[in-house]
């Protein structure tokens, strides 16, 4: 049974990080949709008023560290409990089908 517990953390994982990154090719796939509906005008004026803003008169970074870092943790602890989550759905699903735990 330990040997199929694991295997079901490894395939839970393995299948949110697939999910991740579906997501996140589909976020930068919508992303170049609208820039391409928009046009190379509007997208060239963007990246300039981006770089006016933050390239130009870079700051020390520490709040891009701290915010980077934040985020990091949430996202491990988002990961982590759907992990979880789905192992423990994994062992509730399999508990009825365990004959050893029939019954009781």
């Amino acid at each position: 049974m330990y040997a199929f517990i694991m295997k079901s953390r490894l395939i839970i994982k393995f299948l949110l990080l697939a999910a991740s990154g579906v997501l996140i090719g589909h976020l930068i796939n919508l992303d170049i949709e609208k820039w391409h509906t928009l046009g190379r005008d509007l997208f060239l004026t963007h990246q300039g008023q981006r770089f006016d803003r933050d390239m130009a008169n870079p700051g020390t970074g520490v709040g891009l560290l701290v915010f980077c870092a934040v985020f990091s943790l949430g996202l491990g602890a988002l990961y982590e409990g759907a992990a979880y989550a789905g192992d423990r759905l994994i062992m509730h699903l399999n508990r009825d089908k365990d004959p050893c735990t029939r019954g009781s």
